[in-house]
């Protein structure tokens, strides 16, 4: 079950902080940035979501390097944290509103397939805050540094339970972060 109380504890804590958030899915196929958006005035506080089931997608999207998906998996501590610093560089505005901290989250939801060697209910969540904005010396190009921290989760359940597990997890460990 999806925990209302700590979806509108972000919002309120983002608020204060005049902050946006950034979300980059995999397993939650887009759940977080829906019941993130269930908050009347979720617009001040949400930038946006980056689902991206397929690998490719996380290549192309987030940026994840292809060195990353070989050599950790797409379930992966490395994974989840290049996902967040992803989605925080693809939605990076010098002169606009642009989110500072971004949840990313990638797991196995179930069912198994012959192929997976992970227990269905193994998560990784990511969070990650932008700590400086590096400006080239044109000030056209500039890169940021991110401070980022993933944890690994074990859920049990079914799919849903799964899911909704990793999105409570996700914004509890975005609240600590903030």
């Amino acid at each position: 079950m999806v925990d209302v109380e700590i979806v509108s504890l972000l919002f309120k804590q983002l608020k204060t902080k005049g902050a946006f958030v950034v979300f980059a899915e995999s397993l939650t196929g887009g759940l977080i940035a829906s019941e993130f958006s269930k908050i009347p005035g979720s617009s001040s506080v949400f930038w946006g979501s980056f689902v991206t089931y397929n690998p490719f997608a996380k290549e192309k999207i987030l940026s994840v390097p292809n060195s990353t998906i070989k050599r950790f998996g797409l379930i992966s501590e490395e994974c989840a944290i290049s996902m967040a610093e992803g989605a925080l560089r693809a939605s990076f505005a010098m002169d606009e509103d642009h989110p500072t901290y971004a949840l990313a989250v990638t797991g196995l939801a179930g069912p198994a397939t012959k192929e997976d060697v992970l227990k269905i209910g193994t998560v990784y969540i990511a969070t990650s805050k932008i700590l400086r904005v590096n400006y080239s010396s044109n000030n056209q190009k500039s890169s940021i540094q991110c401070e980022s921290k993933a944890s690994l989760f074990c859920f049990e359940g079914d799919r849903n339970n799964i899911r909704e597990q990793t999105l409570n997890n996700g914004l509890k460990m975005l609240l600590d972060m903030l």
